[in-house]
């Protein structure tokens, strides 16, 4: 599995770890063959899973509605950290589609500690303690410019 870390990047020690946007990097877990291959092979492994999901219970993920605007998502399989889906484009074009179906928007993310949360893109604002508001759009965890 990829993880997602805060840490910086030092790339003369492992694990290695692939810089996804915002401060936030995937870690790339060690093992035979080049670290791009393995944190594609990770990312493919994991959408697999999401897919399975999706089939067996209908959604790979859950919403809890914090208010109107505010949403909490998580993974419905505790195995598999909502965090990791930041980890890897293909995983945030999932996550990212999730959002906009649930908001009926474009989506702003945004991540502490494990944690994900999103609302409208037209009401993101700066939320204390988290990194964010993020666009997913295109794959990484780009700031989102606010107005």
């Amino acid at each position: 599995m990829l993880t997602l870390t805060e840490a910086p990047r030092n790339p003369f020690k492992n694990p290695i770890t692939v810089p996804v946007g915002s401060g936030l990097a995937a870690q790339i877990p060690e093992g035979p063959g080049r670290p791009s291959v393995r944190w594609h092979e990770r990312a493919r492994h994991m959408r697999q899973r999401l897919s399975h999901l999706h089939e067996e219970h209908g959604s790979a993920l859950e919403y809890r509605r914090l208010d109107q605007d505010w949403l909490e998502v998580r993974v419905i399989e505790h195995a598999l950290p909502v965090g990791s889906l930041l980890t890897h484009p293909s995983l945030a074009a999932i996550l990212i589609e999730a959002l906009e179906l649930q908001l009926g928007e474009s989506a702003a993310v945004y991540y502490k500690q494990g944690r994900i949360l999103a609302c409208p893109a037209s009401h993101a604002d700066i939320r204390q303690g988290w990194i964010g508001p993020m666009d997913l759009s295109a794959g990484y965890c780009m700031a989102l410019p606010l107005k």
